[in-house]
């Protein structure tokens, strides 16, 4: 797992770690997960972070789209998606942060028109984990003018046309997780993209997130703990 320095990330280990059950942790058995409790995760990534915090954090990113999934996708979109990311066959992606907004997810600004059976979206966002290597993003867009219940939340492919990595961040430390920018120009998308009703996105989003929050905070005690150790050497 070393690389930090110059920035390696290596596809093929996640995929390695997919063939150990370590990157479906959570999901059901029928799509091919271990079918393990929160905790179970929670300690897993603190003893992954006790080696590379950068890895840790790969694979936690990657279950923000199967918790969505799990929660709100249908049972084509899950048959369709969900094992990719279980297995660690697809690395996954979660795309909420834009230039202009952090921690006011509210005010994105993405925007997702319908047109016919599809979605065109346009926009950009910013510090998204897996950037660059991510098969797929749940995307976090305007759908109407309404600040919480105008947010709409659609699966994106990283190769659709439209569909760009923009630049990618030089940070100080977890530099083998790669983090960068996506941009959107016209990026059509069908409607069966769309995850749970048009209006629901800001709640996937808050949901997603404390999922999160409790990955991130599990990776905190693999550092501290690291940390501990090397200074007690």
């Amino acid at each position: 797992l070393s690389g930090d320095h110059p920035q390696t990330f290596d596809k093929t280990l996640f995929s390695k770690a997919g063939s150990l059950g370590l990157t479906g942790i959570t999901a059901p058995e029928t799509y091919g997960g271990l079918e393990q409790d929160f905790e179970s995760y929670a300690l897993v990534l603190e003893e992954i972070a006790v080696c590379s915090s950068s890895f840790a954090v790969t694979l936690a990113v990657n279950g923000l789209p199967q918790n969505i999934l799990i929660k709100h996708g249908t049972e084509k979109q899950k048959q369709e998606w969900l094992g990719n990311f279980v297995e660690g066959k697809k690395l996954g992606s979660f795309a909420l942060t834009e230039p202009h907004c952090g921690s006011d997810a509210a005010a994105l600004k993405t925007r997702a028109i319908k047109k016919g059976s599809s979605y065109i979206l346009n926009g950009s966002k910013q510090f998204i984990t897996n950037a660059g290597y991510s098969d797929g993003c749940m995307v976090l867009a305007r759908t109407s003018e309404s600040a919480h219940s105008g947010i709409s939340c659609f699966y994106v492919e990283a190769d659709r046309a439209g569909f760009t990595w923009g630049k990618k961040e030089d940070k100080m430390g977890w530099r083998t997780s790669p983090t960068g920018s996506i941009v959107l120009e016209d990026v059509e998308v069908p409607e069966d993209h769309r995850i749970g009703p048009e209006g629901n996105g800001f709640t996937i989003a808050m949901e997603a997130l404390d999922a999160g929050r409790i990955t991130i905070a599990a990776t905190a005690v693999g550092i501290a703990r690291r940390s501990l150790e090397e200074s007690v050497k």
